[in-house]
């Protein structure tokens, strides 16, 4: 897994879901993940937090990869300046590298519904 490289979300709207294998919510919103990835018209990145890539690699295999693109952060590059805290956390990030809309905590349908896709639609609208 490449590391992060944050110029890869410039110019294009981007889902980043930070994740970790050992997390049961990030387990739990897994089948969301997924979902979003069908729907989505957008780029979905995973961001693995403070896990190891073995593990991840492992739990991507049973459970599906929904992910376009995969990183891990190891050297925290891009979770210190999000101020991430614990896993999973989901931004919705503008072509400008600006952050849209976040859900702290695991997904649900209700948070998809009221700040990912309105995040992911005012993204949109900005960079068009």
């Amino acid at each position: 897994m490449p590391g992060v490289d944050t110029e890869r979300f410039r110019n294009r709207v981007t889902l980043l879901n930070v994740w970790a294998s050992w997390c049961p919510y990030c387990r739990g919103e897994h089948e969301l993940v997924q979902r979003l990835r069908n729907e989505s018209k957008v780029t979905l990145a995973g961001l693995v937090h403070r896990d190891t890539v073995e593990a991840a690699r492992s739990y991507l295999l049973k459970a599906g990869n929904p992910y376009a693109e995969l990183s891990v952060d190891s050297e925290m590059r891009l979770t210190r300046p999000l101020r991430q805290g614990g896993v999973p956390h989901t931004y919705v990030i503008g072509r400008d590298l600006t952050v849209v809309a976040t859900v702290p905590g695991a997904l649900t349908a209700e948070s998809i519904s009221s700040i990912i896709r309105p995040g992911i639609q005012r993204a949109l609208a900005a960079s068009a």
